[in-house]
């Protein structure tokens, strides 16, 4: 059986590296990721990430809220 990748994994793979968090989320957005996977990179610490397993590893341990993507469909709409 085929193993699918995420949008989020192939985002990161894709991602040029060193990138900070606020370079995570502009791409992501520009890029069209789920607001979902937008809003767990804008939670995770800021500072630099100089591989994607760093990210990785980050996003492990961001808790997930539920309101994140609501929040986030209202600034977009804004």
């Amino acid at each position: 059986m085929a193993h699918a990748i995420s949008g989020l994994e192939h985002f990161l793979a894709a991602m040029e590296y060193p990138a900070t968090r606020d370079d995570l989320v502009r791409e992501a957005s520009r890029d069209g990721l789920a607001l979902e996977d937008v809003a767990a990179l804008r939670a995770l610490p800021d500072g630099t990430y100089d591989a994607r397993c760093r990210v990785r590893d980050a996003l492990g341990a961001v808790p997930r809220a539920r309101g994140a993507v609501r929040r986030e469909e209202q600034l977009l709409v804004a």
